[in-house]
């Protein structure tokens, strides 16, 4: 089963892209994909105190990590977490979207 959720785009440094309303603790495996821009990646395990995370990067042979994920990259995250949340890195306006995945 897998979820696909589009982030409304960001205009200032640190806007919100994406929020999850839901708990994603069901979904192990999340595809992150930076449309413009650049997008950091934050989660939380308890539902309330967000963190930076980094995750893969698909683009690049070999598969590489890092704290954020531009334009045309996508980031990939495997964890079961409470909640996910793409922000935008810097003052250029970003925009991506998000597939939760359960494997299944």
């Amino acid at each position: 089963m897998s979820l696909s959720i589009e982030g409304t785009a960001g205009v200032n440094a640190n806007d919100v892209v994406y929020k999850s309303s839901q708990s994603m603790e069901e979904y192990p495996e999340h595809i992150i994909q930076c449309t413009a821009g650049t997008l950091n990646v934050l989660v939380t395990l308890d539902g309330t105190n967000y963190v930076a995370v980094a995750v893969d990067i698909m683009t690049a042979a070999p598969v590489t990590q890092s704290m954020t994920v531009g334009a045309g990259a996508v980031g990939r995250l495997r964890m079961r977490v409470k909640g996910i949340q793409l922000t935008q890195n810097g003052a250029t306006a970003s925009d991506g979207r998000i597939l939760h995945s359960s494997g299944s």
